[in-house]
């Protein structure tokens, strides 16, 4: 069996790359402090980019649109030039309609990023898991100024864990 890299946050084991296994197999692992533990950031968005690339149509049960290669470029491009390392790093997932969603657990919040990879719009949902507030915006991916909010927003995130 392949070696799986993770990096563990908050009590979980948050795998780097895709894990290729069936949904709720179990399986036994012994933890191993890796000296290359630093991986994560822009190269595993990268890294997780190129698995998503690997994707076929009907690849969740039969359905599934796979994001085109010409989508996920743009969004590793735009990504490495507008994301910080020095920000929380994401995961990342297909959705079914062929996008991208990014996702961040940062302090007592948890936030996503929906990107329709076509039109090169996104959608923010930001929960308070200790207060239920909420916070909603648009993005369109194209427009400098909405990549500043963008990180803005993950900024004080990152902040108020601090």
């Amino acid at each position: 069996m392949k070696l799986v890299h993770a990096i563990f946050e908050r009590g979980v084991f948050r795998p780097t790359e895709f894990v290729d296994l069936p949904d709720g197999c179990e399986v036994d692992f012994e933890p191993r402090v890796s000296q290359t533990s630093n991986v994560a950031g822009l190269a595993s968005f990268s890294s997780r980019l190129n698995e998503l690339r690997t994707l076929e149509n009907g690849w969740l049960d039969g359905k599934g649109v796979a994001p085109s290669s010409t989508g996920l470029d743009w969004l590793e491009q735009r990504f490495e030039s507008n994301y910080s390392e020095e920000l929380p790093s994401p995961y990342l997932y297909p959705t079914a309609e062929g996008g991208v969603q990014i996702e961040w657990t940062i302090g007592g919040c948890e936030a996503s990023l929906e990107i329709d990879l076509a039109n090169h719009q996104a959608q923010w949902h930001c929960l308070n898991l200790k207060t239920a507030a909420d916070n909603f915006h648009d993005f369109n991916l194209d427009d400098t100024s909405d990549w500043v909010a963008l990180i803005q927003e993950i900024r004080q995130l990152a902040e108020s864990e601090s």
